[in-house]
């Protein structure tokens, strides 16, 4: 029973034996849609998602077993038009997609740069963000869970 204010519900959902896996090569995505309905009012919420398996083999990082080599640019709060991050998808789409034409892999920011539309697009182009806290601590947009899992089992 849903009861007035914050609740918290946690389901899970059997992805059967063989889920189609995410990577920059097959950025296979799966949509998880979830509807409330109570006394004719309805909320919907869906988002999109991928499945990777990311593992330690030796000193290097796989995902899906292939290793994992990541090159990629780095933006240190450059926005000399604005000042400011683009909040448009399209621009985002556009440094992407340049990194991708030169076989990077990925890209680095600083938490001032981050806005929607840049994770948006990241998930759209497979193009993951290392994205950088100001007191240079690394989070990885697209392993941060499995890397910190990893890095314990050191």
């Amino acid at each position: 029973m849903i009861q007035p204010g914050v609740n918290q519900i946690q389901m899970d959902y059997a992805m059967g034996n063989n889920p189609l896996l995410w990577d920059e090569f097959h950025p296979n995505l799966y949509t998880l849609q979830a509807t409330l309905k109570k006394k004719g009012v309805v909320n919907v919420k869906t988002e999109s998602f991928g499945m990777r398996c990311i593992n330690k083999e030796g000193r290097r990082f796989t995902m899906n077993g292939h290793p994992i080599f990541l090159r990629g640019t780095l933006d240190c709060c450059t926005f000399p038009y604005t000042g400011y991050p683009s909040m448009n998808q399209a621009y985002w789409h556009k440094i992407f997609s340049q990194v991708k034409a030169y076989g990077w892999k990925a890209s680095e920011t600083f938490e001032a740069d981050v806005q929607i539309a840049h994770f948006e697009e990241s998930i759209a182009t497979s193009t993951p963000i290392e994205w950088k806290l100001t007191n240079g601590q690394s989070l990885c947009y697209f392993v941060l869970e499995e890397g910190s899992t990893t890095i314990k089992q050191r």
